[in-house]
């Protein structure tokens, strides 16, 4: 497994966090892959909501996994790549850190 770093350990409280351009395998656009979503312990703020999104021109995003509300720990599901991924904070949790990743198989 590989693993693409959409943000590691960003404080909670910014925006959208600078997209990547995938261009190589096995994060190439029309891939599945894992995407992972990990809240700090310190995790605060039931309102938080940070999502892994896509899109096909760094400018119309669509969501592919959501972390809402709750404690701490980790929001895995399949995420479906396009030529654009990021991680979003469109509600900031009032403490804590977070971290967005993809894993692809080799």
């Amino acid at each position: 497994m590989q693993a693409l770093v959409l943000a590691q350990d960003v404080a909670f409280g910014a925006a959208a966090v600078a997209a990547v351009e995938l261009t190589a395998t096995p994060f190439y656009p029309g891939r599945q892959v894992v995407g992972v979503i990990t809240l700090s312990s310190d995790t605060a703020g039931a309102a938080g909501v940070i999502k892994i999104q896509s899109s096909p021109d760094n400018a119309t995003w669509t969501d592919q996994l959501v972390a809402a509300a709750g404690p701490h720990g980790d929001t895995i599901g399949n995420v479906a790549t396009d030529t654009y991924m990021r991680a979003n904070q469109t509600v900031a949790y009032t403490a804590g850190k977070f971290s967005a990743y993809l894993l692809g198989g080799v």
